[in-house]
């Protein structure tokens, strides 16, 4: 028994031989529809091959988000309860990461001692701040006057006193005069002491927040609160000069029980007590190593 094939020619002709039956508007819309049809898929092929042959610049850039840019900004402010205050941040993108207030040494109503000398003359703030790389708001403040008659006394004034220093009211201050709005409110802050600045150094070192602290030959007394700083958990640079014994003493005294411990930094400098900011405040923050140095005199 034999299966015959299908007659497709004989069915083609069939279907052809209908096409007369159609009326004119059947058929014109038959038209219309495959010259659409056909007109999609030209315009299609042409719109690939046109992406295909055109240059990177010429080619539809992805829509993106535009980062905004803050330049970077310096002011000076006279508060009745700061003093002069120096605040400045670099050039950034997106948010400041972390806060830096250096805190000069211990004044007198009579002393020449002020921010504005710290920021310009003596220490040059802005330019090590700038060169140090980092994306931080940078504060500098006039010390308290120091008319409690010796440090201990400050140190109780800072922590008792209507008119002590509160860092977070500091940063504040800074915040809104320099309109930063997008700034983590428990963003790191670093504390960097000069001289009579520990006792500051010391009240602050219980804030929270505060996750670093510098001591430029300013490890004068407070060492109990010191000591609880680092076993919290904060990073501590130390920096003595050579050429004052007694600093050196107690400096060499307080590192005998973190000479291996982590987070800890200990440079033993030639330089002279006032020069030691200008010459160490870029060089600390810049670093990252916990490595405890003893710097010494070439030659000796």
């Amino acid at each position: 028994m034999s299966i015959k094939s299908p007659d497709i020619k004989g069915e083609s002709e069939k279907s052809e031989d209908l096409s007369p039956l159609l009326s004119d508007k059947e058929r014109l819309a038959r038209n219309t529809r495959f010259l659409v049809v056909l007109a999609t898929g030209l315009a299609l092929a042409g719109g690939f091959r046109q992406a295909e042959n055109c240059s990177e610049e010429e080619k539809p850039l992805i829509e993106q988000k535009e980062v905004k840019k803050s330049p970077e900004k310096h002011k000076r402010v006279e508060d009745d309860k700061y003093g002069v205050i120096n605040m400045w941040h670099p050039e950034h993108e997106g948010t400041l990461n972390e806060v830096v207030v250096f805190v000069h040494g211990h004044r007198t109503a009579n002393s020449p001692i002020s921010s504005d000398l710290a920021w310009k003359r003596y220490h040059n703030l802005q330019e090590q701040f700038k060169e140090s790389g980092r994306k931080a708001l940078f504060i500098a403040s006039d010390s308290p006057i120091n008319d409690a008659g010796n440090a201990r006394d400050m140190y109780r004034w800072e922590r008792t006193s209507p008119k002590r220093k509160s860092v977070r009211e500091l940063i504040a201050i800074a915040k809104g005069d320099l309109k930063i709005e997008n700034m983590d409110p428990h963003a790191p802050i670093t504390v960097i002491a000069h001289s009579g600045g520990y006792s500051t150094a010391a009240a602050w070192s219980e804030v929270k927040d505060v996750k670093n602290i510098i001591l430029l030959d300013a490890l004068y007394g407070h060492f109990e609160h010191f000591h609880r700083f680092v076993r919290g958990g904060g990073n501590l640079s130390l920096v003595s000069t050579k050429r004052r014994r007694g600093s050196l003493r107690r400096s060499r005294r307080f590192m005998r029980r973190y000479k291996k411990m982590r987070g800890v930094k200990y440079i033993e400098s030639p330089y002279s007590h006032g020069s030691l900011p200008r010459k160490y405040i870029k060089g600390l923050l810049q670093s990252g190593s916990k490595k405890n140095l003893r710097l010494k005199r070439r030659g000796k």
